[in-house]
């Protein structure tokens, strides 16, 4: 006999009750009996109870024809997908209210926001990507009500445009749900994107954070977070833009848009926040603080104008208080030798380059010597090359100029180069001044000592690293929000803003998930945050079909101890699941 279950007699659906401490509990069971050498047993084929109430009753309906045979092979999985990460991170959506934000501010066409924001985490690809992987996935486009039978890119293209035009809107309503009121630290980083293509009408050659080979063009982004890292404001300027230039429309907008009162902005060197606010009126800079750290520039000035003395800097915080100022000192002794030791290296190599330099400028001035005593001895060859050329000069001497930038030796070494000779010149006592300042930081702040004592402000500025973690995520594998290949200036600040909704995601998965994270590195175990991802992708949506005519959608939903773990650590219940 082969294995066939007949609804009255193999395959039946089995009732179990259970009560535990005056509460029952009932459990539905499609179970199978089979003769096993000789012996009669029972398998269960699928935990009814798991499935919604409508199932459950479509399943049963269909075993009260008793003249209907269900086989083994009647029951299939018709299709199935990656369901867990999926359903956390609409679960996370509507925690974070960013589901919420965009509802209020933009009901037409939200759905297409939630999707841009789903499918660049899940998939990480372009909108056209987006758009393939949605219509793959029917159950996922009926829960975002998608049409996949009508959307393509251009839909997203145009919601991109539309969420530009909100942002503003948007931001606000995202602030005052998520920001803070009694804070008033702000973070602020900017960072660089580059472009697959050159016709981007923002995009510029500038400064590529990068270093992407093939001078790309760029956009430059700059993030707003709260103390904690959280995203609450992003901005997109020209390639082009300096740091410090976008940094007073940033603090305006936290007074006039996000009803900021009380502001401490934190900004790294290159921000030059004191000079901006120089230039802002006081009812502009009114209740606005700062904590900035300080140039080597600007410390050697300070230490020039006898305001600070390199003798403070010691393990020991130190605090130097100027004309309402306070300064920060502080030292890294590890940070100091590691400096040192890579000069040396670099002080080597370009060396090496300037001797290379120097082998090729005397080799061409030997042979322009040769050519003219031929010429003395009588040569007719009036094509002799004689002396050095314009050409070559300029050439060795670019090449000096990029070593020197490269290894950051141009006030260490002077070369000078004429077709007479090319001198090297060292200068030993610079080079030991240097060291002077190796591993020394100065943090200058506005903020009073009854606000932040000097190890807060130091301890504040250090919370950069959460913004440039920030830039970090959205452009590596968990995001990739570079390289951008919109052409439209709306759609690429659209294409930015969707990327920080998807970090706030991310940011929040990854530090429920940390302490486990930390403590399977303990156990040996190594697990990264792409393996629990993966633990959750694990978990699959299967659509099942019993005989032709019932069809039903089954959640696999057993999970495995570690997948029981993650849900707990993220504070999501199993039951988002079903």
């Amino acid at each position: 006999m082969g294995i066939c279950a007949i609804v009255y007699s193999d395959m039946f659906i089995k009732t179990n009750k259970a009560n535990y401490k005056g509460t029952i509990s009932i459990s539905k069971l499609l179970v199978e009996n089979y003769w096993k050498d000789g012996v009669s047993k029972t398998k269960t084929i699928l935990n009814l109870s798991k499935l919604p109430t409508k199932q459950q009753l479509a399943v049963e309906e269909s075993f009260k024809d008793k003249g209907t045979k269900v086989t083994l092979e009647d029951i299939s999985v018709e299709s199935a997908i990656d369901y867990g990460q999926i359903a956390v991170v609409l679960e996370l959506l509507k925690r974070l209210r960013i589901e919420e934000t965009i509802q209020k501010i933009y009901p037409e066409n939200a759905n297409l926001i939630i999707l841009m924001i789903l499918g660049k985490i899940i998939t990480r690809g372009s909108k056209l990507g987006i758009v393939n992987w949605i219509k793959r996935n029917k159950f996922i486009a009926k829960r975002l009500d998608v049409d996949i039978e009508k959307i393509n890119e251009k839909h997203l293209y145009s919601a991109l445009t539309d969420l530009d035009n909100l942002q503003e809107k948007i931001e606000h309503k995202w602030s005052v749900y998520n920001r803070d009121k009694t804070d008033t630290i702000y973070l602020y980083d900017i960072t660089s994107l580059y472009f697959e293509g050159m016709y981007n009408e923002l995009s510029e050659f500038g400064y590529d954070r990068d270093k992407k080979k093939g001078h790309k063009k760029i956009i430059t982004a700059g993030l707003i977070t709260d103390r904690e890292g959280f995203p609450l404001k992003v901005e997109v300027f020209r390639g082009n833009v300096l740091d410090h230039k976008t940094v007073k429309q940033q603090i305006k907008d936290l007074r006039e848009k996000f009803g900021a009162n009380d502001i401490i902005f934190v900004g790294d060197r290159g921000m030059r926040i004191r000079y901006n606010l120089e230039e802002m009126t006081a009812a502009e800079k009114e209740g606005v603080k700062y904590i900035s750290g300080l140039t080597i520039d600007e410390i050697k000035s300070l230490v020039n104008n006898d305001i600070i003395q390199l003798s403070l800097f010691s393990k020991e915080l130190v605090e130097v208080e100027e004309n309402g100022k306070r300064y920060i000192l502080c030292v890294n002794p590890d940070l100091a030798q590691e400096k040192q030791d890579r000069r040396t290296v670099n002080k080597m190599k370009f060396e090496a380059e300037i001797a290379a330099i120097q082998r090729s400028y005397n080799k061409e001035k030997e042979r322009c010597k040769n050519n003219r005593d031929r010429l003395s001895a009588g040569s007719k060859n009036k094509k002799l090359k004689v002396s050095l050329t314009d050409k070559e000069i300029d050439a060795w001497k670019y090449r000096v100029r990029k070593f020197q930038e490269k290894y950051k030796m141009q006030k260490v070494y002077e070369v000078t180069i004429t077709r007479e000779k090319l001198t090297i010149i060292f200068d030993p006592a610079y080079y030991e001044k240097l060291k002077s300042y190796d591993g020394k930081y100065v943090f200058e702040t506005t903020v009073s000592k009854k606000v932040l004592k000097k190890e807060e402000v130091r301890d504040t500025y250090k919370r950069l690293q959460l913004v440039e973690h920030a830039f970090k995520i959205s452009k590596t594998d968990k995001l990739d929000a570079r390289p951008i290949f919109h052409r439209k200036a709306q759609q690429t600040r659209g294409h930015v803003f969707v990327c920080m909704f998807s970090y706030a995601v991310i940011l929040e998965m990854e530090k429920r998930l940390l302490p486990w994270l930390k403590e399977t590195k303990k156990t040996k175990d190594k697990l990264s945050y792409k393996d629990a991802m993966s633990e959750l992708n694990n978990i699959k949506l299967c659509i099942l079909s019993f005989g032709k005519s019932v069809h039903q959608e089954v959640k696999i939903t057993k999970l495995t101890d570690r997948q029981k773990q993650i849900f707990k650590l993220l504070e999501i219940k199993e039951s988002i699941l079903t």
